[in-house]
């Protein structure tokens, strides 16, 4: 597996992120505004890219960031697109104006959501 990482200023804050190839050849998804977004959705059309892993310090945007990224696969590449949350805090749910749990749950065509406890 080769895996791709970058950064993104957003605020005050630096989101990462991380998109693992499973070919041999790792994709470079570049973190510069428009650029960023054509190559992970270049990526993405790919059949290789299997994860993306959205991270950094609370309070920058990482749910914001990772359900529109979420939700501009889901859309865009016509792929099922798996959002996955860790935060014990449950921020998804906040942000969706739902409920998500451990089983995955289905607000839009293409998307499904979990909530891990």
């Amino acid at each position: 597996k080769s895996m791709t990482t970058g950064k993104r200023k957003i605020g005050g804050g630096e989101i990462q992120y991380t998109a693992v190839d499973e070919s041999k050849k790792a994709r470079k998804i570049r973190s510069n505004g428009e650029d960023s977004l054509q190559s992970l959705v270049e990526a993405a059309k790919g059949q290789d890219l299997k994860f993306i892993f959205v991270g950094g310090k609370g309070g920058v945007g990482k749910t914001t960031s990772s359900s529109a990224i979420a939700t501009l696969l889901a859309t865009t590449c016509n792929k099922r697109v798996l959002l996955v949350s860790t935060d014990p805090a449950h921020s998804l749910g906040d942000a969706w104006r739902t409920t998500f749990s451990n089983a995955p749950s289905s607000p839009m065509k293409n998307l499904d959501v979990m909530e891990l406890n």
